[in-house]
C-alpha cells in the first residue's frame, strides 16, 4: 500500500527523522530536503503528493520555496504545509498568502497530528 510522496524541507535532521518515521509508518514514501534548494532539485526529478517546509533555513527558505512552488506550472497544485517555530500572525499571514495550504507552529502538533492534516489534505485533493 502506497499513500503517496511526502517531501520534508527542514534543516534539522531530528525533526525530518520524526515525522519521517511517522508517515512511512502510514505508507507514504518520504524524501528529504535540508533547505529550498535541495526540495527544488527533488522537485526536477520526482512526483510529490505534498511538501512540509519549515520557514528559517539556510540557502533557500521556506518562503521563498513556497513562492517559487506556486509559480511553477507543473508544481504549483502540491500542497505546502508550512510548519515552523514562528507564531506569530504575519508569518502565518504570508505563508497563506503565498498559497500554503495550511501553517502549523513546531511543538503545538504531534507526528499523529501532522499524519491526519496531511491524510486530510490528500484526501480533499484527491477528490476534486
Amino acid at each position: 500500500m502506497h499513500n503517496g510522496t511526502i517531501l520534508i524541507t527542514e534543516d534539522k535532521d531530528e525533526f525530518r527523522t520524526i515525522y519521517g518515521d511517522r508517515l512511512r509508518f502510514d505508507h507514504y514514501d518520504v524524501l528529504d530536503a535540508k533547505n529550498g534548494v535541495e526540495a527544488l532539485e527533488i522537485l526536477k526529478n520526482k512526483k510529490v503528493d505534498l511538501i512540509i517546509t519549515d520557514i528559517n533555513m539556510p540557502e533557500k527558505d521556506g518562503y521563498q520555496l513556497l513562492a517559487e512552488v506556486k509559480a511553477d506550472e507543473k508544481l504549483k497544485d502540491i500542497p505546502v504545509i508550512v510548519m515552523t517555530v514562528f507564531d506569530e500572525g504575519e508569518h502565518v499571514k504570508k505563508a497563506l498568502e503565498l498559497g500554503a495550504a495550511d501553517y502549523l507552529v513546531k511543538g503545538n502538533h504531534t507526528p499523529n497530528d501532522v499524519a491526519a492534516k496531511i491524510a486530510a489534505i490528500l484526501k480533499s485533493k484527491s477528490a476534486v
